[in-house]
């Protein structure tokens, strides 16, 4: 699965917690929906734009994430660093890590 964010926004001043933004989510080099995170934080929001299940897609999108190679590495930087089980690397985190390389590259320019 190759997963991508295009066409990011981010709302600097309407960030609080975390980063406020949208993007459109690419999977295989198809277009599925827009993400979305509002200002105070919360989860992503995920529209689909083929009116399929958001539930079905996500599951999907995460089992993929937590088995791959960044995700169990994910999970034991959250038992080195937090202790317990660790936290399951998923669409909100992979988004998450998206939208900082993004604004790295931005700012670097």
């Amino acid at each position: 699965m190759k997963l991508e964010l295009k066409n990011i926004k981010v709302a600097a001043f309407a960030s609080e917690e975390t980063h406020c933004y949208e993007a459109s989510l690419w999977v295989d080099g198809v277009r599925v929906g827009r993400v979305a995170k509002e200002v105070h934080g919360g989860p992503d929001m995920l529209w689909l734009t083929d009116g399929g299940s958001v539930m079905e897609t996500m599951r999907k999108i995460n089992a993929w994430l937590s088995e791959s190679d960044r995700g169990v590495a994910y999970k034991q930087e959250c038992i080195e660093q937090f202790g317990g089980d660790g936290l399951t690397y998923d669409l909100e985190a992979w988004c998450s890590e998206q939208v900082n390389r993004w604004l790295l590259v931005q700012d670097m320019r």
